[in-house]
């Protein structure tokens, strides 16, 4: 083991150089088993890339990513994985054809210099010979990218589209087996020395009686750095020091129909308090609902979202980011997103949307309509809503690679029709 914690530490060395170092690390576990009389196997070669644009009428912007790994195992039940990852941003801020955390600042520049090692882990299966039990140790991603409170990874279709790819440098402990999910995690964001340090877990018991599964979970959140800048004190987003997150998800599936109900609460820990009143004890509901209809290959569905409020906001590190337009744009007062820290802060929201899915061929039709609204309506604030129309067009080549175009209108009683439009187009594929 000592020879392993070696190599880890001179992976970390060359990392902070901004080199390529995915070769070097490839030789440094071969040279581990070599000298440990192990056998490389099972070599699989994983990776995928998207390039994403979006142009509102007045700006524009191209998000390109890339992500490569190996996974092999290094003896029985002990598999190990690298990757690298790599995005970079054009656009109206400034960043054209620089890597996306680039310090423009310091004058830095250029692109093999800032790809980055997003996964570098071994997995120990079976531990203490138990199926289905496994502890990963090392920088990982974490979560299910359709997860509203948990994710780090590689965002697709512009989700957070000021993010790089995100990883945790953690200890999980992970079981599966017999309708039983659980995960038990502690690690901290790789991206710089204050970002949050979470611990906690998720559990899913699925199948019950054949039609519910029941997912609940429950995080903490701590962070070093406080945002004291500004005159209202505002410690909510970007820089939070210490909260924790909790909730449950029932959902049944019966035949063609499916639904959840997701119920959340955040409570404050120190530092999280403005005028002695906590800024992010606050909570969260989400609903879904769909229904497949496969003589026509047709899937309607409907979801209801509502989080923060009161002067309060709902802090989390999911994906949830719907819409074209008007969830993360013109209205900013519903969402604040800050790809440095992984979160996204929903201030004072309630989202109805109703949308259909519909197959033909290799083509997917998907048409959204959403209601904006605040979920506590400010004093003076005019009652009327705002809302948007999407349509976006999928064109699945192979399994591997897709092509995907849309426009999303947003229409607010201040804006003439098709002023707002945002046009998105992008293509997505896999190594695999």
């Amino acid at each position: 083991m000592g020879k392993l914690s070696n190599g880890f530490f001179y992976v970390k060395i060359l990392q902070m150089k901004k080199i390529l170092i995915l070769p070097v690390i490839i030789a440094a576990f071969i040279s581990v088993s070599q000298a440990q009389s192990l056998s490389l196997k099972n070599f699989q070669l994983y990776g995928e890339g998207e390039i994403f644009g979006e142009n509102t009428g007045s700006t524009g912007a191209v998000k390109s990513s890339f992500l490569l790994g190996v996974s092999f195992d290094i003896a029985d039940n002990v598999k190990a994985a690298v990757a690298m990852g790599y995005q970079s941003f054009w656009g109206s801020d400034g960043l054209q054809g620089k890597p996306i955390s680039t310090d423009l600042a310091a004058g830095e520049q250029g692109y093999l210099s800032d790809i980055k090692i997003v996964n570098a882990n071994l997995t120990l299966d079976k531990f203490f010979n138990v199926d289905g039990l496994n502890l990963k140790a090392g920088r990982q991603f974490y979560g299910d990218e359709d997860s509203n409170i948990m994710y780090f990874g590689v965002r697709h279709d512009g989700g957070m589209m000021n993010a790089p790819i995100t990883s945790l440098d953690a200890l999980t402990v992970n079981y599966d087996s017999n309708n039983v999910k659980t995960s038990i995690l502690y690690g901290q964001m790789d991206s710089a020395p204050n970002s949050p340090v979470i611990m906690g877990g998720d559990a899913i018991v699925s199948d019950i009686a054949g039609i519910f599964d029941v997912e609940a979970y429950l995080y903490d959140a701590k962070n070093n750095a406080i945002n004291t800048s500004g005159t209202n004190q505002d410690l909510i987003g970007i820089n939070v020091q210490d909260y924790t997150l909790a909730g449950i998800k029932p959902s049944v599936k019966y035949e063609n129909f499916t639904a959840s109900v997701e119920f959340a609460e955040s409570f404050a820990g120190s530092g999280m308090f403005k005028n002695g009143v906590s800024q992010i004890d606050s909570n969260m509901v989400k609903i879904d609902a769909a229904y497949e209809i496969k003589s026509i290959n047709l899937t309607p569905r409907a979801t209801y979202f509502a989080a923060g409020g009161d002067g309060k906001s709902f802090v989390t590190f999911g994906n949830f980011f719907p819409g074209f337009v008007g969830f993360g744009g013109p209205n900013t007062d519903f969402l604040t997103q800050n790809g440095l820290d992984n979160t996204a802060t929903y201030n004072n929201v309630r989202l109805f949307n109703v949308g259909a899915d519909y197959a033909l061929s290799s083509f997917v039709f998907s048409l959204d309509y959403f209601r904006y609204d605040y979920r506590n309506r400010p004093a003076g604030v005019p009652s009327d809503t705002d809302s948007e129309i999407d349509l976006i067009i999928t064109y699945n080549f192979t399994d591997s690679f897709r092509l995907y175009a849309g426009i999303g209108e947003y229409i607010d009683k201040d804006r003439d029709f098709a002023s707002s439009a945002d046009l998105r187009a992008g293509l997505a594929y896999k190594i695999q």
